[in-house]
């Protein structure tokens, strides 16, 4: 190469290294105007909580966000309407029983209002059987799945909000966490003394209850006729537990299997779930509701996804697009604990206009803006990535059912 054809490119080669340096923008910048681009979401530090109660936390931008306007929007099925919130503690409860009050009406019965309590109390009952066989190694206080209402319901039936409202104010010592501070230390001291007899820590657990939430009926009287919360499930509201089943999507089950939801919350180890593959856990979903059924979907409610206090459920990008959630990012972030089936709700209508998104009827004080308190909407990429399993009838999925070898 010619003297003057080297200097010629060394000093090209300059000016456009010298144009690439002072073009250069910081990465953050750069970062930022590829987001915006893109539609990016932005993370932003939000207030949440109810009223007294109000922490900041991780939230995200929410003013370009194509969301549905109110409830109005939806396809929706009977259910009545929000009531007054409920502690987080007993979430499973109330939606189970706001779900069994839909499949009540669905079956072309009068609508009943049925009671949350009645469940918190049996469910305290067999948890104390629970502590005394794990000899106190089991923890008490806790949630517990929706799928466990339907062993509540073998058992001991179900009666109606009337027949047994739970909660009175003017009884004594009836605050929740009262009651279970009163558990916990009654527990505690048959552990030790080593008292594992079971007949005397079930009775003792059951007289702290019926101080604080009254003794459920035995007998209750429906159309002048006397029946037991069982005869009064089975043949006053023709409900079935056996019609019900609870489905997962997790990589540590064959696909088609039934086996263990293996989370806090299902404390007695049931291995009553059906594990899908992803696409079909979605599709099954979003199925039931085209056919006219509702479901109980057992979420993460962690922030920024699930944003009661804005009315709604979703995954921000700055998480993960929603393009690249798969069944092994919704893995890692069950293994890793960053998704946890925390909470329960019930899943009353769905919209396929623009997006798929569910109308999610919630019990937490801070579920829902001002325009429609108790309602949360959630996008379908928070179902593919946060709710961590279903319950619905049975006749809903009957297509999916088939095709798992033990059906």
């Amino acid at each position: 190469m010619r003297k003057g054809t080297v200097w010629l490119f060394l000093a090209w080669g300059a000016l456009v290294l010298g144009f690439g340096i002072s073009c250069r923008q910081p990465s953050e910048s750069r970062g930022e105007q590829v987001a915006e681009r893109l539609g990016r979401d932005e993370a932003v530090y939000v207030t949440s909580g109810a009223p007294g109660r109000t922490e900041t936390v991780l939230g995200m931008d929410l003013t370009k966000l194509d969301k549905p306007a109110n409830p109005a929007g939806f396809i929706q099925f009977f259910h009545f309407p929000p009531g007054p919130p409920q502690g987080p503690e007993v979430c499973w409860s109330s939606a189970m029983v706001s779900f069994l009050e839909s499949e009540v009406r669905r079956q072309g019965r009068t609508p009943v209002r049925l009671s949350e309590i009645y469940l918190v109390y049996w469910d305290c009952v067999e948890k104390t059987r629970m502590f005394v066989g794990e000899k106190g190694e089991f923890g008490l206080i806790g949630l517990s799945e929706p799928d466990f209402a339907l062993e509540i319901f073998r058992e001991h039936g179900i009666v109606r909000k009337s027949d047994y409202p739970g909660l009175d104010a003017a009884r004594p010592g009836a605050g929740r966490l009262v009651l279970a501070g009163q558990i916990r230390d009654f527990l505690g001291e048959l552990k030790e003394r080593r008292d594992w007899d079971e007949g005397r820590a079930v009775a003792g657990v059951r007289a702290i209850l019926d101080r604080g939430l009254g003794k459920p009926p035995e007998k209750i009287v429906v159309d002048g006729r006397s029946l037991t919360p069982l005869e009064y499930l089975r043949e006053s509201l023709g409900l079935d537990p056996s019609d019900y089943v609870s489905f997962i999507s997790f990589k540590y089950l064959p696909p088609y299997t039934e086996g263990e939801y293996r989370t806090p919350g299902n404390w007695s180890h049931s291995r009553d779930y059906f594990n899908l593959p992803l696409y079909d856990f979605r599709l099954s979903l979003l199925g039931a509701l085209r056919r006219g059924f509702t479901a109980v979907l057992a979420v993460d409610s962690s922030k920024p996804f699930y944003a009661g206090e804005n009315g709604l459920a979703f995954v921000p990008s700055f998480d993960i697009p929603q393009n690249f959630i798969d069944a092994s990012s919704r893995e890692f972030r069950f293994v890793s604990a960053a998704s946890s089936g925390d909470h329960a709700v019930h899943c009353v209508g769905y919209t396929e206009n623009k997006a798929v998104w569910y109308l999610i009827k919630d019990t937490l004080e801070n579920a829902g803006p001002g325009s429609h308190p108790g309602y949360v909407f959630c996008r379908d990429d928070f179902i593919k990535l946060k709710c961590l399993s279903f319950l619905v009838h049975k006749e809903a999925v009957k297509e999916v059912l088939a095709r798992f070898p033990s059906r």
